[in-house]
């Protein structure tokens, strides 16, 4: 099988035909899609009786996550897990939460700046270093590594943590947790605060290459950013430039202590200047015109 796209689908349900029609269509064209070397993520809700009305396990050609319908927590996580795959899809219908998705599904986008860009700072975000993401099995120790440690290492500085899931978890008391960070506020936040922090998930960690989508976001508000090492980063940002690396907290903690307001906003400037001419929306969109044998037209059309 070739090496294919990673593909997060957010639909009624792929495992149970209970009140869904659409459950043979989705069985169809995800099988042909995983025949073609593809890897989908098929994202549906625990609604309206499906799960106890199955009539499909689940299959060794998709994986099948299935996350509450109480509250959005739940789906939060199954977003932030989709920011790693290729192409993201939400299909018409899924019965819960359809109209969070269909907004939320267009945020995962590569940037351009006609979304991520400079704002104004705002007190509520101020502080030495800020991490965004929620609570993960695979990127939790390193948080613990990376973040808590280095906010351990300076208790006369100020953290900020973002993200879903950190409220029960013991954290030093210089770290602010902000609680879920509604995405119409991560320009504020990552203009407000002095550095923000990258950190890997375990497995992009190990095999790199792939950019985290909030490395793009922060650089495209003009951030200085500060990331865990990973194999490729100079592909995208040129270290010491355009972006901090650490290998491990105590050495986030000296590149906070070291990191001058004026040092920051040069760095910021830098990220910013590089993901404009390189890794916008736009760009994205040549790449996937050559791709596929598309002619170019130069227009800014998003296509659904």
């Amino acid at each position: 099988m070739s090496k294919g796209s990673r593909i997060a689908f957010f639909g009624s349900s792929l495992v149970s035909a209970y009140w869904n029609g659409a459950a043979t269509y989705y069985r169809g064209i995800v099988r042909a899609l995983h025949e073609r070397g593809h890897h989908v993520t098929f994202y549906e809700p625990d609604a309206y009786e499906r799960q106890q009305h199955r009539d499909l396990a689940d299959p060794d050609w998709a994986r099948v996550v299935v996350y509450s319908a109480q509250g959005t927590e739940a789906l939060e996580r199954c977003l932030e897990e989709a920011r790693d795959a290729d192409v993201v899809v939400k299909a018409s219908g899924v019965g819960v939460f359809d109209a969070l998705l269909e907004a939320r599904v267009l945020e995962l986008r590569r940037p351009g700046n006609q979304v991520h860009h400079p704002v104004a700072a705002e007190a509520r975000f101020e502080g030495d270093l800020a991490f965004l993401g929620n609570r993960l099995p695979d990127r939790e120790a390193r948080v613990e590594a990376f973040f808590l440690k280095a906010a351990s290492l300076l208790p006369g500085s100020r953290f900020l943590l973002g993200g879903s899931g950190w409220g029960d978890r013991a954290l030093p008391e210089n770290v602010k947790y902000l609680g879920h960070v509604y995405t119409q506020d991560h320009n504020a936040l990552n203009c407000s605060a002095r550095a923000v922090l990258n950190i890997n998930r375990d497995s992009m960690a190990r095999f790199g290459f792939s950019p985290a989508t909030r490395v793009f976001e922060a650089a495209g508000a003009g951030a200085c950013i500060l990331t865990d090492a990973f194999k490729g980063v100079e592909l995208f940002l040129e270290p010491g430039k355009e972006i901090l690396v650490a290998h491990s907290g105590e050495e986030v903690a000296e590149h906070v202590r070291a990191l001058s307001g004026p040092e920051a906003r040069r760095i910021g400037q830098a990220a910013l200047q590089r993901v404009l001419s390189e890794h916008t929306y736009a760009h994205r969109a040549s790449k996937v015109e050559a791709v596929l044998g598309l002619p170019s037209t130069g227009a800014h059309e998003r296509v659904a």
